[in-house]
């Protein structure tokens, strides 16, 4: 019938650790050794003829988003060593299976022998098949038919993987299919592999699949920044590898609470007994391990889910898996609800280049693939805008597609059969534009603690609670009473039109009489409190935590921060710690503009016109904004000069004041250049040329020979030195290119040197900074004291 059918024929031995009779109980059994696709819904006997069977099988077409049900007939027939059985298809497809088991050379096993004859059509659909042969740790040439043939039930599915010892069976592409992987050469095939990792690996400097998967978590743990004694919660750690990781690695802190998730049963059990093992062969009594079978993203039937505790978690982990998730963004949503104050989240994950991720190549191919949703499929810039809107800060994402994609596909293509076809999968990915990054990073809100509280009796005896609030970079204390908590209450519902998400400790009935020192009631209002003010922190939308109300609560400085609505503050908002604050601030984005600006002349340099118009445009935004807010911080020195600023400190800060307005007209020069032919064209204007010094100045600086201009000498010969008399022109050549090469080295010394510099002053300055916050404290301290002794010399002068 050729070209019209097409025959294909494969021969499947495995030896298993198993008796015949075991064998033959499943081989003789239809609804075993027939029902091993998860495709297959259903298998019913013919009652009117013997042998036959009515097949049913529902696949997945068009990337998963369609089902086609499919009735096949079977007929089966048993011999002594095992069955013979025919799949009958629509479009004259045909598929004959030859299942025997003989016996072995070793005692206490047996051969199982598969031999499969698939005779389809043309006109044949291509289905993907979810098929479980990875997991069999065999040769697997039906996974490549899979791609191109329509791939009926394979009798051997199910026979392995009932007779393994482990007994286990899955039907998802994930289950104990890595554990041949993690073997190294030359290790004993009897024997389990040393390790059970399950990820793509960084293959950077590593030559073993183990050692590149080790290298990746590695990798991710940095990123997280995790501390000691922190609770951490792993999702999708598979068998336990990157927890036990996490436990056992002298250079990375030991957390004193992990949490692991993951969705598949045989993970879970595997990695609970692993971990329990270790820990009590190294008597880590100290350690608290909990372990969660559930998908890493709940709903509302979820109500045993780690993300759906009253936790925080001072890291969130997602090594190589946050790609499947159901979504990855509501992953991302329901970890930041999570996330302690200062919490980290990082994750190995795939995203897309921006040029490709719309190209039809890249739909067709992921949509035929399915490696993950579709929601997932973002760029690198959508993945970053998409954390910054749930409300992370400080987003970091680490391109390290290179040292992953193109190590792992290679390591697949080199075990031949179906790892070769998973190894081209993953070049296929790599070449419509997915990129394999590490994401990290931290929740935006600062940490707060009510750690004490102590008795007062000015102007009547109440009790006043300490407030303790962690900024990124700065710590300090706020002293607030219980009316004081009960009016921004009332502030915040009124501004943001509903209450917070967490009510205030109720009042005491009879308080006029209670006892101000009973403990423990007092420590109950203090957890109380301390709860209100944590749940406006974490809560999924900021309408609370972003009013002026709440932030003047905390001290929080208003200027570094921002206002309701992204509106300027104003100038009576600030105080003297928080101008120099928005001080700060602005001299930071004044370094931004001239980042841009930079960026700007390096694109121009390479033709890409559009880009560093872009970068202008930035440049310019940014420059408005700070323009506005150098104005309200100048207008707040008079405000504060009326709350009794000192006239030194008024004086400084106005030259400092002056200094960020005369950066911002140089600023604009720069800008306004890229307009009238770019900044190149207009005669190379830059921030060493806008700052000059003056004739007069480099003449005194490097004497008055430096002031005159040079000139060019035109016909002298160049003069011999005893270093150039022996050499040709090829000598000489060698020799310019050495000093240039050695001038470059000595260039980038003194760039290295410089940046030291640079950082050690902006050191100084943070000090420096700090230190004028505690002089205008001691300011402060002392105008009052001197009011203090004028009233009682006045009261003194009344009695004399």
């Amino acid at each position: 019938m050729w070209p019209f059918i097409l025959t294909r024929s494969v021969t499947l031995s495995k030896t298993i650790p198993t008796t015949k009779e075991n064998l033959l109980s499943v081989l003789h059994d239809p609804q075993q050794a027939l029902r091993s696709s998860p495709l297959i819904s259903s298998l019913v006997p013919d009652p009117n003829t013997p042998d036959w069977y009515e097949l049913k099988e529902e696949v997945p077409v068009f990337g998963g988003k369609y089902t086609q049900t499919n009735l096949l007939k079977v007929h089966y027939v048993k011999t002594d060593d095992g069955y013979d059985a025919e799949v009958f298809a629509r479009a004259w497809t045909h598929l004959k299976c030859q299942a025997r088991a003989k016996e072995a050379d070793e005692e206490g096993k047996i051969v199982f022998e598969e031999q499969l004859t698939v005779e389809p059509s043309l006109n044949l659909e291509v289905y993907t098949y979810n098929m479980d042969l990875p997991h069999l740790d065999r040769p697997s040439p039906s996974i490549l038919l899979a791609v191109l043939l329509v791939l009926l039930p394979s009798a051997a599915l199910a026979i392995y993987s009932k007779m393994r010892p482990t007994g286990n069976r899955t039907s998802d592409p994930y289950g104990l299919f890595h554990l041949t992987l993690n073997r190294i050469p030359g290790q004993d095939p009897d024997l389990p592999p040393e390790t059970e990792w399950l990820n793509m690996g960084y293959w950077k400097d590593a030559k073993t699949f183990p050692d590149a998967c080790r290298a990746l978590a590695m990798k991710l743990v940095s990123a997280a920044g995790l501390k000691n004694g922190g609770r951490v919660l792993d999702v999708g750690h598979g068998t336990g590898e990157s927890l036990l990781l996490l436990i056992s690695e002298p250079t990375v802190p030991r957390p004193s609470h992990l949490i692991g998730v993951t969705s598949l049963e045989i993970h879970h059990l595997r990695s609970l007994d692993r971990v329990r093992k270790y820990q009590a062969t190294h008597k880590l009594e100290d350690l608290n391990v909990d372990l969660y079978q559930a998908d890493a993203v709940f709903d509302d039937k979820d109500t045993n889910h780690p993300l759906r505790m009253p936790l925080s978690f001072d890291a969130i982990l997602a090594l190589d898996c946050a790609y499947h998730f159901n979504t990855r963004r509501r992953f991302l949503e329901q970890s930041f609800q999570n996330l302690a104050p200062d919490g980290h989240v990082a994750l190995a994950d795939i995203c897309f280049s921006p040029s490709t991720l719309r190209t039809w190549q890249t739909r067709v191919l992921t949509s035929v693939l399915r490696l993950m949703p579709k929601d997932n499929m973002i760029s690198t810039e959508e993945y970053i805008s998409q954390m910054q809107e749930i409300g992370y800060e400080d987003v970091v994402l680490e391109d390290i597609t290179r040292d992953v994609l193109p190590g792992f596909s290679a390591f697949l293509k080199s075990r031949k059969w179906g790892w070769w076809a998973l190894g081209l999968v993953i070049e296929w990915y790599a070449s419509a534009g997915a990129k394999f990054v590490i994401v990290s990073a931290m929740t935006a809100i600062q940490a707060v603690f009510i750690r004490g509280y102590e008795e007062r009796t000015s102007p009547k005896p109440h009790t006043v609670y300490r407030i303790d609030i962690q900024a990124h970079v700065r710590s300090w204390q706020m002293w607030r009473r219980y009316s004081e908590f009960d009016d921004l209450h009332t502030e915040l519902t009124k501004a943001v039109g509903s209450p917070p998400p967490c009510s205030l400790p109720p009042k005491h009935k009879f308080a006029m009489l209670r006892s101000h020192n009973d403990t423990k009631i007092l420590e109950e209002r203090r957890a109380g409190l301390e709860a209100y003010l944590r749940a406006i922190i974490s809560a999924k939308e900021d309408k609370w935590r972003e009013t002026y109300a709440f932030k003047e609560f905390l001290g929080i400085p208003i200027g570094r921060q921002g206002t309701v609505d992204g509106a300027n503050p104003s100038a009576n908002q600030f105080t003297s710690a928080t101008w120099l604050d928005e001080h700060a601030e602005l001299q930071a984005r004044l370094r931004d503009v001239w980042a841009d600006i930079n960026k700007r002349d390096a694109l121009s340099d390479r033709g890409d016109v559009a880009a560093a118009h872009k970068s202008n445009v930035a440049a310019k935004s940014k420059l408005a904004g700070v323009l506005a807010r150098i104005g309200t911080l100048g207008k707040a020195l008079q405000e504060l000069g009326i709350s009794g600023m000192s006239e030194g400190e008024l004086q400084r800060r106005t030259d400092m004041v002056a200094r960020l307005q005369d950066d911002c007209e140089k600023l604009s020069r720069v800008v306004s250049v890229a307009r009238h032919g770019g900044l190149r064209a207009a005669g190379s204007t830059t921030a060493a040329t806008l700052n000059a010094a003056s004739e007069s100045d480099r003449e005194a600086l490097l004497g008055a020979a430096a002031s005159k201009p040079a000139r060019r000498v035109f016909g002298e010969p160049p003069k011999e030195t005893e270093a150039t008399r022996p050499l040709d022109n090829v000598g000489l050549l060698n020799m310019q290119q050495t000093q240039i090469q050695q001038q470059d080295n000595q260039l980038s010394q003194l760039t290295t040197i410089l940046q030291r510099q640079r950082h050690l002053g902006e050191a100084i300055s943070n000090e420096i900074a700090q230190q004028n916050d505690l002089l205008d404290d001691l300011s402060n301290e002392v105008d009052i004291v001197g009011g203090k002794l004028r009233t009682a010399n006045r009261n003194l002068n009344k009695l004399s």
